[in-house]
């Protein structure tokens, strides 16, 4: 299609959307390397002891993050599956506030689709014409590109 842009590895055009595109986020005062780390972490914040939030933060590679996330021999958060959404869409929106020629690229998207691919498996498409919208009442769609969607409505 030809109003369509892809976006996968961070290496590549669009990368910046990736969660494992290095540009680091402050959030609560704590920086992450990349929005991955931060969103695999928070799956153990519940937890009294920091020790696993902290090895995922300083973990060098976004990958890496997102193995010990899916590592179920540690205790994860009850709420997960409630939160989850919300904690994407935070931390993605904040990648955007804190890297304007970033949040510049997202907004320089106009109408046209983004095509991502999660895990170079699964291809989701949306119209960008939802991003007009304060909220998406998409629920089923993947985190990640819901919150790249709102993330543009609000710098809009």
């Amino acid at each position: 299609m030809k109003d369509t842009i892809n976006f996968y590895r961070q290496t590549n055009a669009y990368g910046e959307f990736s969660n494992f595109y290095y540009a680091p986020i402050v959030i609560d005062g704590l920086e992450w390397p990349t929005t991955e780390h931060y969103f695999q972490a928070q799956k153990f914040a519940h937890l009294p002891d920091s020790e696993y939030v902290e090895m995922i933060r300083v973990t060098p590679q976004p990958g890496s993050a997102a193995k010990m996330g899916r590592n179920r021999s540690w205790p994860l958060r009850p709420d997960w599956e409630e939160i989850k959404d919300d904690v994407m869409r935070a931390c993605v929106l904040q990648k955007f506030l804190q890297h304007p020629k970033m949040a510049d690229v997202l907004l320089g998207t106009g109408d046209r689709y983004l095509n991502g691919k999660c895990m170079g498996l699964i291809e989701f498409r949306w119209n960008v014409m939802l991003m007009s919208r304060k909220t998406c009442p998409l629920s089923s769609d993947p985190p990640l590109l819901i919150s790249i969607m709102l993330s543009r409505t609000y710098l809009q």
